[in-house]
């Protein structure tokens, strides 16, 4: 089976130019040396015969692989291509204040007969200074891939209900007009234009029978000035939109959603542009009001197959189209139909279709202090159950339960709680109501996420703090002597130690990495819970009660790490402890070319030389409220090694951060709650601890695990384990493919600052930035991936963290070609060592690079 490539096309930037830099393509790794000369031929034999050949001589000594390391050359001609990026989405995110001004003036209603009307629009185009943008008939400067759509909607500000839709279609109708016909835009000359519609079924001017009042919305964006165009969504850098109301209420009985706009913008950047180019806020009409005219509420829903994908994965991944009936109608069957509302497309596509970054139970989210709103008995409706929940789920019946985020299928949950009589036709209210015979819906759903918030929407992060009180060095000992401090004395916290490279960003040695010792007993090694066995003692100390304890287990009553010593506690809430560093043993995982070096330095020299200045006191805490673990910020403190600990401020954080925490949290809300557990969130720098450049990513191919190469591999939706997934399984490939297909919120990742701080998105200085390590690809099951053998590769920074994007996206397209010209042009203009074993080669180029610098 070949692995589709679904994203040819998207390219961040293009690499025939980048790879025109390094046309002249040399190898990557030293030469093995020759093969000694033939021996001495033998003697004749009886009757002339040619004697033996002799043995082959031994292997010559290779060339030293590290000898032509040298910085990259990535800045000098990459220099500002990040900027580059953000500024494209930043011409974007201008664009409907920029460019173009579209105004509707009016709509004029003329009677052709009983529910016939003629329906003008008048409107101007004017640019960027008032001036009028004189394109023609029927505006072909804005044709397709541009846009120039019209709509006229009624309103009921009673029901705060929208319908009697009426587009005007920007081409003229074709044949006999039957009803909504079009004559496509007409230019009157000096930026002014009109469009008609024919054989409207009421008069747009005065509000119909059963509504309060009518509006009208368009929107325009020209052809030449769409920035990125993929699938749904489009991006211009010229695009205005704007509303007018016709006639009754629309404004002074404005429609008040349930939704915060603000949440959208938060995730979907502001201004938030369904697609990338339908506003929701657009002057003279309410907030969603221009969303409210496509998604109107008696419009029938066209995406069933959200419900399909997890309702029944396998109709949907081998297109069985058992949603529809099987007759030539083509109609959905009636359990898959569904209003396509602003709330069901929004939960549907969000619990269905998306990887939604947290779980669909914090209702919070997007209506914050409106949840009164939508949690009450009236909203407790077979129709708000499912705009989230699967009904029948039917892969979670073999066994399999949904993932968070996603929401368990109803009738799974009534399985599990002996309630499978319950219909998923009727209306819950019925009994799920104050004073009724079953819970409520407000009982079921509190609205926050039950990691995050308390019952009543308290922040646990903001409740409860961690603190690093004081760190102490003796230089002579090398004892680092650690206090930490808890607000909620039932905390128990973790402290990991990282020590930075080369002052540099990046962790020379990480708190998280097992050392070499290799016993098998407290005396000898350290007790790893995750693998119960003993081992390699890691630069983390878990205070207090050990949460990794088995109580059956006498080895572990304890925190057997033999590199830290816990000074008994005094006062609740506080600890102390010793970190020996002389204790700690090179793993044989970090040696280096050299047989006089077979591994690193002990962390003793590694400072005394220098190499080591700068060490992270980071603390991971666990704090369980009612027997659940709740989410309260890691916190971590840079301390100055050679100034006896001191703690140096704004150290790659503060005001000098890269990516600060609150662009995760705008789209996660407290990062790592649903993934890792709830101990690892509040901080990117103690997420570094872990993801630290000297290792490979142990879930991405071909990728880091520094948190830059891992959070922009997963930006960019490349696959996490891939070698798991069976691509002969229709379900599996399926959703691989749906997988890699998806896009960052903000509908493209050329928005940098999304996540980055200003400015902090160029390629890497590498005087601030260690080279890293890359993992080899996996070995895919099933499948004829044109992708081939690909090594681990110790890399420069710039390849690192600013080629993961590309990468990803290669990998995601199975671009075989493309993704062995970039690590070519790497090669010949960076750093590119084949890494597999036995090849030991990263702390090696780590430290001949940075000698350039230090």
């Amino acid at each position: 089976m070949k692995l589709t490539k679904l994203r040819s096309g998207r390219a961040l930037v293009p690499l025939i130019a980048l790879l025109a830099l390094g046309a002249g393509m040399t190898g990557c790794s030293g030469d093995d040396g020759k093969n000694g000369a033939a021996g001495p031929a033998g003697p004749a034999g009886p009757g002339g015969a040619t004697g033996a050949t002799g043995a082959t001589g031994a292997t010559g000594p290779g060339a030293d692989p590290l000898a032509n390391v040298a910085a990259e050359s990535c800045g000098t001609c990459h220099k500002g291509d990040g900027s580059y990026h953000q500024a494209l989405y930043a011409d974007y995110a201008d664009s409907a204040n920029k460019n173009l001004k579209l105004d509707l003036i009016d709509v004029q209603s003329t009677m052709v007969g009983a529910n016939d009307y003629t329906l003008r629009m008048n409107f101007t185009i004017k640019d960027a200074v008032g001036n009028p943008v004189v394109d023609g008939n029927k505006l072909p400067s804005f044709n397709s891939p541009g846009q120039r759509t019209f709509y006229v909607v009624a309103y009921d500000s009673a029901s705060d209900k929208f319908d009697k839709l009426l587009t005007f279609g920007a081409n003229p109708s074709s044949g006999t007009c039957v009803a909504n016909c079009s004559s496509g835009v007409i230019d009157d000359g000096a930026g002014n234009y009109h469009i008609t519609l024919s054989k409207a079924p009421y008069d747009a001017t005065t509000p119909p029978t059963g509504y309060t009042g009518t509006l009208a919305y368009g929107y325009v964006a020209k052809s030449a000035a769409v920035l990125v165009n993929k699938g749904h969504y489009r991006l211009y850098k010229d695009f205005a939109s704007d509303g007018l109301v016709i006639s009754g209420d629309v404004m002074t009985n404005a429609y008040d959603s349930a939704a915060n706009l603000e949440s959208c913008e938060k995730c979907h950047g502001k201004p938030y542009q369904k697609h990338g180019y339908r506003e929701a806020k657009v002057a003279n009409l309410p907030d969603w009001v221009a969303c409210k005219t496509c998604h109107y509420d008696t419009r029938p829903g066209s995406d069933p197959i959200w419900q399909v994908m997890v309702n029944d994965p396998y109709d949907w991944a081998t297109g069985g189209n058992g949603y529809v009936n099987g007759d030539e109608s083509g109609q959905v069957i009636a359990k898959y139909q569904y209003v396509a509302n602003v709330m069901n497309d929004t939960h549907m596509s969000h619990a269905m279709e998306f990887p939604y970054p947290q779980s669909m139970a914090n209702c919070n989210t997007c209506h914050e202090g409106k949840l009164a709103r939508v949690i009450n008995d009236a909203q407790f409706t077979i129709t708000t159950c499912k705009s989230c929940h699967a009904v029948e789920g039917k892969d979670a019946w073999a066994g399999q339960k949904y993932d968070e985020p996603r929401a368990p299928a109803l009738m799974e949950l009534w399985s599990d709680a002996g309630v499978t009589w319950h219909s998923n036709t009727g209306n819950c209210n019925e009994c799920h109501k104050t004073g009724g015979v079953a819970k409520t819906f407000g009982q079921y759903h509190s609205g926050y996420n039950k990691m995050i918030y308390n019952a009543s929407g308290q922040r646990y992060d903001e409740l409860h703090k961690v603190a690093v009180d004081s760190v102490a060095f003796n230089a002579t000992t090398n004892v680092l002597n650690i206090k930490l401090s808890a607000t909620n004395t039932a905390t128990k916290p973790v402290v990991t130690v990282n020590f930075y490279g080369y002052d540099t960003k990046d962790f020379y040695i990480s708190g998280h990495t097992a050392d070499g010792h290799a016993g098998t007993d407290a005396t000898t090694g350290c007790w790893s819970a995750r693998s119960a066995r003993w081992g390699g003692c890691v630069l983390e100390y878990t205070l207090g009660a050990n949460l990794d304890d088995v109580a059956t287990d006498a080895n572990t009553t304890k925190n057997n790490n033999l590199l830290f010593a816990e000074v008994a506690p005094t006062t609740p809430g506080k600890w102390e402890v010793n970190l020996d560093l002389t204790k700690y043993v090179q793993p044989a995982s970090t040696k280096t070319p050299t047989t006089a070096s077979p591994t690193l330095a002990s962390i003793p020299a590694l400072i005394a030389s220098g190499v080591i200045n700068k060490a992270e006191i980071a603390v991971l805490p666990t704090l369980a409220i009612s027997g659940q673990t709740v989410a309260i910020d890691a916190v971590s403190k840079t301390v100055d090694l050679k100034a006896g600990g001191a703690f140096v401020d704004n150290y790659h954080q503060g005001t000098d951060e890269i990516a600060p925490v609150k662009g995760c949290d705008a789209c996660h809300d407290q990062l790592a709650t649903n993934f890792h557990s709830p101990a690892y969130g509040g901080s990117v720098i103690v997420c570094r601890t872990c993801h630290t450049p000297t290792n490979g990513g142990s879930h991405l191919e071909m990728q880091s695990r520094s948190i830059d190469s891992y959070a922009h591999s997963i930006h960019m939706f490349q696959y996490f384990d891939t070698n798991s997934v069976d691509f002969a399984e229709p379900v599996a490939k399926a959703r691989y493919e749906r997988h890699i297909e998806h896009t960052l919120p903000y509908f493209t990742p050329l928005a940098c600052e999304s996540c980055h701080a200003k400015g902090k998105y160029d390629v890497p200085d590498q005087s601030q930035s260690l080279p890293g390590l890359l993992s080899a690809s996996y070995t895919l099951k099933n499948t004829d991936r044109a992708i081939g053998s690909v090594p681990a590769y110790v890399t420069g920074a710039g390849s690192r963290a600013c080629g993961s994007c590309h990468r990803a996206e290669m990998i995601n397209e199975d671009a075989a070609g493309d993704l062995a010209s970039l690590n070519a042009h790497v090669a010949q203009n960076g750093v590119l060592l084949n890494n597999t074993a036995p090849n030991s080669y990263l702390y090696g180029v780590i430290d001949k690079v940075m000698s350039i610098f230090k």
